[in-house]
């Protein structure tokens, strides 16, 4: 079985289990254990910020329309819970940790199923939060009052998303968005651009290539990764220079610390404990030379 967030209830098994979440204040605090989530349960906003029930559908569109829908979603795992501050709801979502998330917990893709939630169960606060399940870690946002400002905000921001125009435009949301990929807008110059690559951006265009074009797509990804490469490190040593960079639609562009990856020295590992040293699957790469 797969996860909304795409993760592999197997894949997610063999990192740690999802820690307890502990919601607390000056007042007191409650915690929340995975056992306890409602889990993958699929649900909606509308444009006044109420909860809209809808159904997931296997096609493209992943939900089945419903009038009034502003942002349909799949809750990972979901809390409804009296707390010493008022009845609460807590939306959390799994992710991989592969990328990070520069807007956090507050992101909307959570924030909405939140807002939803609360408005459900007739509860007076939410919060949202993200687990890394890499690596086994917790990011929370802050405990927000149906009625604040903040909540008003939120909906503001939930009701211009998702009443724009659906036409594609690059930005700075492109950072977060998980459909990027398959993004018109995104892809504009590798699909519209006369190389090698415009036949990987459109389905079937490879079944046409000749070996000559195939060749020429493979070269030209391989440039490409290295000019990652190497670009990313200019770009990250400019950064560093001019500090935090302010941008038209009123995000910052700037460096953040990352946690680096848990890992084992395997020479140690090997001397001490051979049988626990175990070999990944075999992968293909592709290669060029004679047979």
């Amino acid at each position: 079985m797969t996860s909304a967030s795409g993760i592999q209830d197997a894949e997610l098994e063999a990192w740690k289990s999802v820690p307890d979440v502990k919601d607390e204040n000056d007042v007191g605090y409650v915690t929340l254990t995975y056992a306890t989530a409602l889990k993958e349960f699929p649900g909606g906003l509308d444009i006044n910020g109420c909860w809209v029930d809808v159904q997931r559908d296997p096609g493209p569109a992943r939900y089945v329309d419903v009038p009034g829908l502003l942002v349909p979603f799949t809750v990972d795992m979901g809390w409804v819970y009296d707390h010493p501050r008022g009845k609460t709801v807590f939306v959390g979502d799994i992710k991989t940790g592969a990328h990070e998330i520069a807007s956090g917990a507050r992101n909307l893709q959570f924030v909405a199923p939140g807002l939803a939630l609360a408005e459900r169960e007739g509860a007076k606060w939410y919060r949202t939060g993200i687990y890394y399940a890499r690596e086994a870690r917790w990011e929370i946002g802050p405990a927000v009052h149906v009625g604040s400002a903040l909540a008003a905000q939120d909906l503001q921001r939930l009701q211009r998303a998702g009443t724009n125009p659906p036409i594609p435009v690059i930005g700075g949301h492109c950072t977060e968005c998980f459909q990027r990929a398959h993004c018109d807008a995104f892809n504009l110059p590798v699909s519209q651009a006369e190389t090698a690559l415009a036949p990987l951006t459109k389905p079937g265009g490879l079944e046409a290539a000749t070996p000559e074009q195939l060749l020429q797509a493979h070269l030209l990804l391989s440039s490409l990764r290295k000019m990652e490469e190497v670009g990313s490190k200019s770009l990250k040593a400019e950064i560093a220079r001019r500090g935090r960079i302010p941008l038209p639609d009123g995000k910052v562009l700037y460096l953040r610390e990352q946690a680096g990856r848990e890992y084992a020295d395997s020479a140690i590992v090997k001397a001490k404990l051979p049988e626990a040293m175990k070999r990944g699957n075999p992968s293909q790469i592709i290669h060029v030379g004679k047979l």
